[in-house]
């Protein structure tokens, strides 16, 4: 194909060379894009010759130089837009290009034409004369009468911005029609530069009208209406239908417009539901004519044309329609009613699940975060606005500048065949990085297409793809072949690239083609007939397993099924027409949008929205990654990146069906997979996690709503002990049957359960009930029970023993008409019994109040407690699964569970809705529920195994970062010393706390196993020889790793290895002989030396008497530095003056500091600050000094009251003291600064943010990212202004406080705790407050060094 283009030029130039003529492009009409031209860069135009271009244009081309223009036909291509700086040298202000071909038409007719341009001020001229410019309108959509024959078009056109102009002309096809729309408002006069809508089927397309209200469009053949979308008066009309070559006017005036209105909410009313997509149907033909999504408000609105209309919405099982008296509620809205309908709907929450959230208080380099990939080896790499951050599920490692990598923006991320990670960059580049290391980095110098990247991925080949903003290249490891444009790729702007199968596909600023590794084909613009131009625009591509290829467009999403387009945009229900990323997995599609996450299931789609923290609401998400572990890792624009769990936990409360202030006690499930659950207000029946029938007493037979235990019985009947009252459910109906058992009327009921013969079995305060053959047998003391209590159990074990357990008196068997008791006399750590479950082995499973648990054999109890990993030695409740695990609820602890090697635990922090576990239920061992106050949380654990890894090994030599490394440096492991190994697992549902690690360590016949709770495993073997430590991670569910194996040579003492302690010995003993010859010689020589020692001594003494004056004098100038420090702090008083309830924590690491606070009142303005300078001890003192001057030269000599002007002149002041040293001084300092006035506040800060508490919940305001002091990129300080409320909490910090290392780990105290802490204390006063934040830290650091200064103010107002 290119050699085709080269000989077609070649031929043009020959003509020129022959005939002295240049002769323009042919194109010819019946093309969709007019893609033959000749196009010119002309420095310095002269704009009066116009006139003469257009009339005699091949003349004029004539007149240049060959080099100075370019002819390209490009007719076997479709769908190209032409980029000049892909095919011209140099574009500057002073280009200006001129553009011509000739465009042939059989006939004279009406065309309509539309220049599509970017950075591209055009002026069109068609046979000599000026039809249409930019200067005139942005919109270069016009009709021209084509006369038989040739007709010339020149366009001259200069550029503008980035100088990297586009353009296309498009010819619209001759069977479309015309309309000549003009609009009107209630008064008569045009609608001026009003904008409107025209909806077909498919989708709506903004159009904008003149002065004079009026437009002409060129549409398809079909049916349309017109709205006015963004007129509050403006109704849709009725369906215009228009047919080939039609010229149709529509004359329309505005009118008031009806709306119908709504909100979604939770079952329970309490609760919006955002992001819930609302369908607006046509109820005569059942077609849904708009949807949309409700906002954060749980909020709607549709303005319906006439008609009759139904209104549903898309939960996440079904369709649901609003229905009155038992009919779909139908809205009859009629010509210029200007009526409003409200139509408002309950429903279960629709966005479940857990949330967590990562950012730059958790050591990401940014919060604007443009991608992430998960690697093949589970680390999840984030491209940042500042670098390269990898996260590992604990910790957050970062890559940027002082790495080697650009200092740039990171566009995109892909990790090679090979596990080579290619990073695009803004700017910049290319680079190839592998562990940490910069392998290559790759410019324009080195063959790349430009310096901007947008994307990369690999052909089946190998070949690194990388799109660019001037085209794609492909590089084969030694160098780079570049296509663009002219090859057939669009506008030669590579955005996206997807390879599927042998093909590439490649989505660019102007369409979508496909490159077989040696042509291109562009798919048929008259595919995309309908669409908006912005479809062009192709973000994103993906393929899902039917072979259906999904886009993500500016548009909105396009799916092609290999023959059509259809598309999704915000008339289905999208936010955001802008999708920027797409994930395929079995919950569906999911899309990041400029507008939140988006899944779409069935044709219908959910924004994801967490009402748990304040994020991910209409905020710009621009990818989305899942990790292996299910997880979702959603990249923001501003917010860095969100991380989403919605399968481990889902919680059944009140917005789901339950009554408010619910407390569970008891759930079973049926066998047609319904859950049944008791508790304070009656018996609930659930179906995939929402109610669908309650039943209390007023509306069923339930003789009191307080239900304690529920149980099936053999023929499928539903029983429910209601303390005083046993009832049953049968067939629907529930029915009281206390008095058909003969229950006693003062007999308290706590347990049920049925026996393989159908007995029913009853646990009460009377002692054990035995009901068969409709009589009531209830045992007791005398019969050789234990002494019945109150809060009783019954279970029956695998032999069909039964088990009565009291919270009093231990628990009895029953077996064979015999009675065996026990309890702390013969086995029971004690008598306090809530619950026991049997397992298949027939081990009894006994919880304990207060003793953990005890598992008893029928011979022996063993006894777990916190020592074994129970989170609470409270236990309240139990469970054994279809696999023997072993659930235990807890008091206040969470749910525990036991796969007969270790304990693991689940509360609150993992989604748990409480954390004092009454009931537990599951069905084969993939699916648990917990109950207890406030409802139900469903439990999926996940299956999938994680991977094992070692981050660091600490010898006391030297660090590395793999065995390999320590083996390389050849380090021998010596006997009796310490090797730490830090582990990690790529467990990202699984809190670091929750982690555990499998060590075992083998050799020769030695082996020794066990199970650590940390991360960290130290390793000091008392023998030397030949090691094997094996590794195994183990996650929140209880999924093991593949076990990683390592070995290790251990060594000994030098002197006992034979190498080395032969010569050693043997050196010896000729030693100690030379020495007895020489002895004699020796004490006549010590003889002499002790009189040389004794004055030795003498003068030692006198020079240390010297040095502790010298100490005494360096000592008192410390001190005397703390007074100056202390000087020029505020004292108590001035801070109480000013800010009346306020604290100051400030605890120097030595005597003095470089953290130091500051406080000034001027102009009725209250400044104050908390600021950590560089170091602490004397050197931050010093530079503490220099720093507070410079605030107060800022505020009192410069009369400065911005905080951020008041920074910026502080840091030259700064710079301006130390840049009179003769070395280059890189201190300086970090502060937060706040300026109080009236109900005012301002601020700006350098690294240290501001923290405000309102209403329970903080806001953080970030600093500028640099320091007050020398700094490369330095940029002036952003103030920030906040209106103030009374009760805010007002905290500014340095980072002492949090970068304490303490708790029984040794770590840091890090800033999500210190905000927790924060939190938990503000029902205090902030006297009160100091007091708990001193005695929190000094409670975490223990017995560690303080290794900071320490600086918090807290002020409330």
């Amino acid at each position: 194909m290119n050699k085709k283009i080269i000989f077609i030029i070649c031929l043009s130039l020959l003509k020129f060379i022959i005939h002295g003529q240049i002769e323009l492009p042919n194109n010819s009409i019946d093309k969709a894009r007019v893609n033959n031209w000749i196009i010119a860069n002309i420095l310095d135009f002269e704009s009066e010759k116009a006139d003469l271009i257009t009339n005699n244009t091949s003349k004029y081309f004539e007149s240049l130089d060959t080099s100075d223009f370019k002819v390209l036909n490009l007719s076997n291509h479709k769908n190209i837009t032409f980029s000049l700086k892909q095919l011209l040298d140099e574009i500057t202000y002073k280009s200006t290009f001129v553009i011509a071909c000739n465009i042939e038409s059989s006939s004279d007719h009406l065309r309509g034409l539309n220049l599509s341009n970017y950075e591209f001020n055009a002026t069109i001229y068609i046979n000599g004369k000026k039809i249409i410019s930019n200067e005139e309108t942005d919109n270069m959509y016009f009709d021209y009468q084509f006369k038989k024959g040739d007709n010339k078009v020149v366009i001259i056109a200069n550029s503008f911005g980035a100088y990297n102009p586009f353009f296309n002309l498009s010819i619209i096809d001759k069977k479309y029609a015309q309309l000549k729309i003009n609009i009107k408002k209630e008064n008569g006069k045009p609608y001026s530069n009003g904008s409107f809508g025209i909806k077909s089927i498919k989708e709506v397309e903004l159009e904008k009208l003149d002065k004079n209200g009026f437009v002409k469009i060129w549409v398809k053949p079909g049916t349309y209406r017109i709205g006015c979308v963004l007129e509050k008066k403006y109704t849709w009309t009725n369906e215009i239908k228009v047919s080939e070559n039609q010229v149709k006017n529509i004359n329309l005036q505005l009118s008031k417009k009806s709306k119908i209105s709504g909100k979604v909410v939770t079952m329970d009313g309490s609760s919006p539901q955002g992001g819930v997509q609302v369908n607006i149907v046509n109820s005569e033909n059942n077609k849904v004519f708009w949807s949309t999504s409700t906002n954060m408000l749980g909020e709607y609105t549709f303005f319906p044309p006439i008609g009759n209309w139904n209104i549903n919405i898309a939960t996440s099982h079904k369709l649901k329609y609003h229905f009155s008296n038992n009919k779909k509620t139908k809205i009859k809205i009629l010509e210029k009613s200007g009526e409003t309908k409200n139509i408002d709907f309950k429903i279960a929450k629709q966005t479940k699940g857990s949330w967590d959230h990562i950012s730059i208080f958790d050591g990401m380099l940014s919060n604007t975060t443009r991608q992430s990939i998960i690697s093949k080896n589970d680390n999840i790499f984030f491209g940042t606005f500042n670098g390269l951050s990898v996260y590992d599920g604990l910790n957050i490692k970062n890559y940027n500048y002082f790495n080697g990598l650009p200092n740039d923006i990171i566009r995109g991320i892909f990790e090679d065949s090979k596990g080579s990670l290619w990073i695009a960059y803004a700017k910049t580049g290319l680079v190839e990085w592998k562990d940490g290391v910069v392998i290559n980095h790759f410019t324009k110098k080195e063959g790349l297409a430009s310096n901007t990247i947008f994307c990369i991925s690999e052909d089946l080949k190998g070949n690194i793809l990388i799109g660019t903003m001037e085209g794609l290249s492909v590089y084969n490891g030694m160098q780079f072949k570049n296509y663009n444009f002219s090859d057939g790729m669009g506008n030669g702007g590579v955005v996206s690239i997807k390879v599927i199968g042998n093909n590439i596909w490649i989505g660019t600023g102007g369409g979508i083609c496909i490159f077989n590794g040696k042509n291109f084909k562009t798919l048929d613009q008259r595919n995309f007939t309908g669409l908006t131009s912005q479809t062009s625009y192709i973000n994103v591509i993906e393929n899902d397993p039917l072979g259906n290829i999904w886009l993500g467009t500016n548009g909105g999403l396009l799916k092609f099924d290999g023959i059509k387009f259809k598309q999704y945009s915000n008339i289905n229900g999208l936010p955001s027409n802008k999708i920027n990323d797409i994930l395929f997995d079995n919950n569906g599609l999911w899309l990041a949008t400029d507008k939140g996450l988006v899944n779409m299931k069935n044709e219908t789609f959910k924004t994801i929205i967490s009402n748990d923290i304040n994020g991910l609401k209409n905020i710009k998400t621009t990818s989305v990654s899942k990790s292996k572990d299910g997880v979702y890792f959603i990249t923001s624009e501003v917010d860095g990146v969100y991380v989403y769990d919605p399968n481990s936990f889902i919680s059944i409360e009140e917005s789901e069906g339950l009554k408010s202030n619910e407390n569970i006690s008891d759930m079973k499930m049926d066998n047609e997979g319904y859950l049944w659950a008791g508790g304070l207000n009656g018996l609930y029946k659930i179906d995939n996690g929402i109610v669908i029938k309650h039943f209390d007493k007023k509306n069923s037979g339930l003789k009191s709503n307080g239900i304690g235990k529920i149980n099936f019985s053999n023929d499928g009947s539903l029983w429910m002990i209601g303390f005083r009252n046993i009832s049953k459910y049968s067939n629907g109906i529930i029915k009281d049957v206390t008095k058909e058992i003969n229950l006693p009327s003062n007999a308290y009921i706590f347990d049920i359960d049925f026996d393989n013969e159908g007995t029913i079995w009853l646990a009460s305060n009377k002692g054990l009930g035995m009901y068969k053959n409709d009589s009531l047998i209830i045992f007791n003391e005398s019969d050789g029970l234990v002494r019945p209590s109150i809060n009783s159990s019954v279970a029956i074990g695998k032999k069909g023993e039964i088990i009565y357990g009291t919270y009093a008196s231990g628990f009895s068997v029953f077996d064979e008409g015999e009675f065996t008791n026990f309890d702390n006399s013969n086995g029971l750590a004690n008598n306090l019994i809530w619950d026991i479950s049997v397992d298949s082995k027939n081990n009894y499973w006994i919880a304990l109040d207060g003793t953990g648990i005890q598992m008893y054999d029928g011979e022996k109890f063993k006894h777990y407690t916190m020592q074994d990993g129970l989170p609470s030695d409270e236990t309240y409740s139990t469970f054994v699964d279809d696999f023997d695990n072993v659930w235990v609820g807890t008091w206040g602890g969470g749910v525990c569970f036991f796969n007969g090697e270790m304990w693991n635990s689940l509360d609150g922090r993992d989604g748990l809705l409480q954390n004092t576990i009454k009931s537990i239920y599951g069905i084969n061992g993939d699916k648990l529920w917990f109950g207890g106050k406030n409802g139900i949380t469903a439990y999926v654990p996940t299956h999938q195994s994680p991977n094992v890894y070692i981050n660091e090994i600490e010898t006391p030599s030297s660090t590395y970062n793999s065995i390999e490394k320590l083996k390389e440096n050849k380090e021998k492991i010596l006997k009796g010393t310490k090797t730490k190994f830090l582990l990690n697992s790529t467990s990202f549902n699984t809190k670091a706390e929750k982690l555990k690690f499998f060590v075992k360590i083998t050799r020769k016949d030695f082996v020794k196993s066990f199970t650590i709770n940390s991360n960290e495993f130290v390793f000091q073997p008392k023998k030397s020889g030949e090691y094997e430590l094996e590794f195994q991670s183990v996650d929140r569910d209880m999924n093991y790793s593949k076990p990683m194996r390592i070995k290790l040579s251990v060594v000994g003492p030098w002197f006992t290895n034979p190498i080395t302690a032969i010569p050693f010995w043997g050196g010896l003993l000729l030693l100690l002989s030379f020495s007895f010859y020489t002895f004699r010689k020796y004490i006549n020589q010590r003889r002499y030396t002790s009189k040389l020692k004794e004055e030795a001594q003498i003068k030692d003494r006198e020079a240390r008497e010297r040095l502790e004056e010298k100490n005494k004098e360096i000592l008192d100038s410390i001190n005397y530095a703390k007074r100056i420090q202390s000087a020029i702090l505020p004292s108590n008083r001035a801070v109480k003056a000013y800010l009346k309830d306020s604290f100051v924590l400030y605890k120097p690491k030595d005597v003095i500091a470089g953290d130091f606070y500051w406080l000034e009142y001027h102009d009725n303005k209250t400044y104050f600050a908390a600021a950590d300078c560089t170091g602490h001890g004397v050197p931050g003192a010093m530079i503490s000094l220099v720093c507070n001057n410079a605030l107060n030269r800022s505020v009192r000599e410069y009369n400065l009251t911005d905080p951020g002007k008041i920074l910026d002149n502080t840091k030259e002041l700064v710079i301006e003291e130390f840049g009179q040293s003769e070395e280059n001084v890189k201190d300086g300092m970090d502060i937060a600064l706040c300026c109080i006035e009236g109900d005012k506040l301002k601020y700006a800060g350098a690294y240290n943010p501001l923290w405000l508490v309102r209403d329970k919940k903080l806001q953080k305001i970030g600093a500028d990212r640099q320091p007050i002091g020398s700094f490369e990129y330095s940029k002036p300080f952003k103030s920030h202004e906040i209106k103030l409320k009374k009760g805010d909490s007002i905290y500014v910090f340095s980072d002492g406080f949090m970068d304490q290392f303490g708790g029984e780990k040794g770590k840091k105290y890090k800033s999500l705790k210190f905000q927790d802490f924060i939190l938990s204390i503000q029902e205090e006063n902030m006297r009160k407050q100091k007091e708990l934040l001193n005695k929190e830290i000094e409670d975490w650091r223990g017995d560690l060094e303080q290794i900071d200064d320490i600086c918090i103010m807290g002020v409330r107002i």
